[in-house]
């Protein structure tokens, strides 16, 4: 929990945890003389959204009863009803991102002990890296079925260059990180944008699944920040 082991911090283990699915946001308009409802759930964007999920996590030990009142009041302390980010280590190239609850189930036997938290977590667990870091990837944990390389850091722009940002599932708004721009442009989807030094950001670019081609015209240097996410 935000870049901690629970063991190396608390010597607790997980024992279990349970991911629900995420809520599916749904608009049904019923309308006389129809049959059936009209589905309206991606009428905004053609795309489907998602409510939070909940994330349970039984963490457990063995310790003396004086010592887990301790740890118990440890645990309180420094996540009870705060914001968190959770990697598991089944899963190590994504966080789980929300607010954590310690659940009052605390069941002590011959000095093991459980308990539970539960994370109302965002809908997609994130990339736990920037395509823009550079890189400095790390292969240890990269699943190679799974995980998508990505190095957009420091493109160097000099008459035209095309980038693929292979989009997980999540929609995403990249961010266009400028220097040394002159005259420099991107086209995506047919349509040009201008960018300038600093940071640029379009909010009619979202990026899909798979292939997203951005065509860069001009000068410059650029690195794009996109960090994808997954149900």
């Amino acid at each position: 929990m935000n870049g901690n082991d629970t063991w190396k911090q608390f010597e607790l283990i997980m024992s279990s945890k349970n991911i629900a699915p995420a809520d599916a946001k749904q608009n049904f308009l019923e309308i006389p003389a129809r049959n059936g409802d009209l589905d309206l759930s991606e009428a905004l964007m053609g795309i489907p959204f998602y409510g939070n999920r909940e994330i349970t996590i039984t963490l457990g030990g063995k310790k003396a009863r004086a010592e887990w009142t301790r740890t118990l009041s440890n645990v309180q302390n420094k996540y009870h009803n705060r914001k968190v980010q959770v990697i598991f280590e089944d899963d190590p190239s994504y966080y789980w991102e929300g607010r954590l609850t310690v659940n009052d189930d605390f069941d002590l036997g011959n000095e093991v002990g459980t308990f539970s938290v539960t994370v109302n977590a965002q809908p997609y667990k994130m990339e736990t890296r920037d395509g823009g870091e550079g890189t400095c990837q790390a292969w240890d944990t990269f699943v190679f079925a799974t995980d998508i390389f990505r190095n957009y850091h420091g493109l160097q722009v000099s008459g035209t260059l095309t980038v693929n940002v292979y989009g997980n599932q999540m929609p995403v708004i990249p961010e266009f990180e400028v220097s040394a721009a002159q005259n420099l442009t991107v086209k995506y989807q047919e349509k040009t944008y201008q960018l300038q030094n600093g940071t640029n950001k379009f909010y009619d670019i979202v990026t899909g699944p798979g292939d997203n081609l951005f065509m860069f015209s001009g000068t410059g240097v650029v690195t794009i920040h996109y960090r994808g996410g997954s149900l």
